[in-house]
């Protein structure tokens, strides 16, 4: 072993391992015997087997580090038993990081003892399975298949008497239609992108199944014109039921003030059942987007790479609102910073739900910079803080104009992998009579909730040249950090207590207090601007700091 280092999560060193030591032998990698200690409850007895170790090392002395659990063991040429895998609580609400450069999954030699007769791999399943216990997952005993993606359906609202449409809102579906097919190649209806887009049009005689996988590639891709979307089979989001609440949402707004250049945000609608990622493909695929209206939305109810913070991406699950909305933003007003939008989406997302009659305490806030969160009630004697979603906000020059490309995702039905929207109703309902019990929120109301609540908002924003001014008092009453305290990494771990935001940029603005006293002293502070490190997993603890003169 050579060069000690640290690590973020582990409180201890960790030991890099050097080729020698049985990781290489004449040139090629070589097994090493591991032991995994199962959990107390288990019957079982811990696992002696041969695997693939990648040019680890060991973490010292973890049995003696605070907070930390040993999940591995491995020995070399009969050196002492060192600690291979590791699990270490993170933060102060539950956090855990498992760390390890034991690779099961790896086969090199399948020959194993572990004093029963199973195969290497149920012995790799076991080992994962056991980890993610300690991890408290919950793992589904099903096999798993990626599911494939499904046609996507184009539906929009028609000659709407409820909501007058827009200047730059085209009018009809065979608008939209006729604009993507002329825009491909030689009117044929394929139209060349980053993906291949085939565009059709289905009468409103047909039934069309969208659950059922059509595409040969996730590169390969089909537009499916409806002009009647109750028409849809096979969903579980459905078109039809989200356009009339986005109808109904919309007419409760006072439409005649807003600007009438700014689009009306949710139509038309693209859905697809299974998907790669709504926010790459409006992205990526500059064609088609500019022949859809500004205000168009995306929406899909699984995403097989679905876009997080940073290079963030997962499979979401079902009951899960993702949705990406397109816009065009105005550079002639200096005041409405794009930077901002993150947290007009942030707002709108509370604000659509918490102003719905009855549902004042809703237990969801915001988290800065872009994420929404639950309380859950339930479950401890300490309220327990749970992410529920988040804001995504990608911006681009495109044909001279900024572009936006809003996604948003929000769990709604789906109790797993954190908690829900309808959690949080089930806790309003136990504080009130039963005949009173509020119903469950959808997918589809929760979507035309919220792109009609950021159209009031974002109309706002552009109207009252203040930037977030106007805004501020609204979000603080939501969000989940007055007078919180935070640490400066990058000012020698200076402990500071939030203010704010900047209603220029949404930095977070903080005061330094105290270390002994968590007092602010007016003789001594210093006032900081902060942004995200853009790397922390949480957001409170890694800061790049600006200090304020």
């Amino acid at each position: 072993m050579f060069d000690n280092t640290t690590l973020g999560f582990f409180p201890g060193s960790y030991q890099f391992a050097h080729p020698s030591e049985g990781i290489m032998e004449n040139g090629k990698l070589s097994s090493i015997s591991f032991r995994f200690p199962f959990l107390p409850a288990s019957n079982m007895p811990p696992i002696n087997c041969p695997d693939f170790y990648d040019g680890g090392g060991a973490f010292i002395d973890a049995e003696a580090c605070s907070n930390t659990m040993v999940l591995a063991t491995f020995e070399v040429n009969k050196v002492p038993s060192k600690s291979a895998a590791v699990l270490c609580q993170v933060g102060c609400n539950g956090g855990k990081a498992l760390l390890s450069f034991v690779h099961p999954e790896h086969v090199l030699n399948p020959k194993f003892s572990n004093g029963s007769k199973q195969s290497y791999t149920e012995v790799v399943e076991l080992v994962f399975s056991r980890w993610a216990q300690h991890l408290g997952l919950q793992l589904n005993s099903d096999s798993y298949t990626q599911p494939r993606i499904t046609l996507i359906s184009l539906s929009h609202i028609e000659k709407s008497s409820v909501i007058p449409l827009s200047n730059k809102t085209k009018t009809s579906l065979k608008q939209v239609y006729h604009d993507l097919l002329h825009a491909s190649s030689s009117h044929s209806g394929l139209l060349e992108d980053k993906a291949r887009f085939h565009i059709k049009w289905y009468s409103d005689e047909e039934q069309v199944r969208f659950d059922i996988p059509q595409q040969d590639s996730i590169n390969n891709l089909t537009i499916v014109g409806c002009p009647d979307p109750s028409k849809i089979q096979g969903v579980t989001f459905h078109p039809s039921q989200y356009l009339e609440l986005l109808q109904e949402a919309y007419s409760k707004l006072h439409l005649a003030r807003n600007n009438p250049n700014i689009p009306l945000f949710g139509m038309p609608i693209l859905y697809s059942e299974v998907i790669t990622s709504t926010q790459s493909i409006l992205v990526e695929n500059p064609k088609l987007r500019q022949h859809l209206s500004p205000g168009a939305v995306f929406v899909a109810s699984r995403q097989i790479f679905a876009k997080g913070r940073g290079k963030n991406s997962w499979v979401s699950p079902l009951g899960c609102c993702q949705f990406s909305c397109y816009l065009e933003h105005p550079m002639l007003n200096a005041s409405a910073s794009p930077n901002l939008i993150q947290f007009l989406g942030c707002l709108a997302v509370v604000e659509a739900l918490r102003l719905k009659p009855g549902y004042k305490n809703l237990a969801i806030h915001i988290k800065w910079p872009n994420d929404i969160y639950g309380i859950d009630y339930s479950s401890r004697e300490t309220p327990v803080r749970k992410k529920l979603g988040g804001v995504l906000v990608s911006s681009f020059f495109d044909s001279g104009s900024l572009t936006l490309i809003m996604g948003i995702g929000i769990n709604v039905t789906n109790k797993q992998p954190s908690i829900c929207i309808n959690d949080l109703v089930d806790q309003l309902n136990q504080q009130h009579d039963p005949a009173l019990s509020l119903p469950y929120f959808s997918q589809e109301e929760v979507a035309a909730l919220t792109l009609s609540r950021f159209y009031s908002l974002y109309t706002e924003f552009m109207a009252q040249e203040q930037g977030f001014c106007p805004f501020l008092d609204r979000y603080y009453s939501y969000w989940l950090h007055s007078q919180e305290l935070v640490t400066l990494s990058d000012q020698g771990n200076m402990p500071a207590r939030i203010l704010g935001i900047t209603p220029e940029f949404g930095l977070l603005h903080v005061v330094s207090v105290n270390p002994s006293t968590s007092e602010i002293d007016p003789t001594t502070c210093q006032y900081y601007e902060l942004q995200p490190d853009g790397n922390s997993f949480d957001l409170m603890t890694g800061m790049i700091s600006q200090r304020v003169t």
